[in-house]
């Protein structure tokens, strides 16, 4: 059971990602491969998300999702794929009231320019927030 709005991200082999705010404000991530079973991993327990997530993929695999956490703060959590850990770093806040609307994301990839610089960037927008677009 969800209770949140999800938010979906597609994996280049076909694996889907499903992340919402679940039962005592927790956060969860549903995930299956086409044709597959879906299976459900809880990334945070239980007072740690206090708005819809986003989610975004890398194109390492990485899975990246945002929520806003605790105490107003921005939380930030990400696996290196379906079967690793998930981690979890604070953005912004641990108590300083920060953020007051769900958080977004997006995936930003480096495009090579002369002489093989990063000079310019393309991002795939992922969230529905235009006011915040983290990392």
């Amino acid at each position: 059971t969800t209770f949140s709005a999800p938010a979906i991200a597609l994996r280049t082999d076909g694996e889907v990602d499903v992340v919402a705010q679940g039962p005592n404000n927790s956060l969860l991530d549903y995930h299956s491969s086409s044709g597959s079973r879906w299976v459900l991993t809880t990334i945070a327990g239980k007072l740690t998300t206090f708005s819809a997530p986003e989610v975004a993929i890398r194109s390492n695999g990485e899975t990246n999702v945002v929520t806003q956490g605790p105490n107003n703060s921005v939380l930030f959590y990400w696996n290196a794929g379906p079967a690793s850990p998930w981690h979890r770093n604070t953005i912004e806040g641990g108590g300083a009231l920060t953020t007051f609307s769900a958080p977004s994301i997006a995936e930003r990839d480096s495009v090579p320019g002369p002489a093989g610089r990063p000079d310019q960037e393309r991002g795939r927008r992922v969230g529905f927030d235009p006011d915040t677009v983290l990392r």
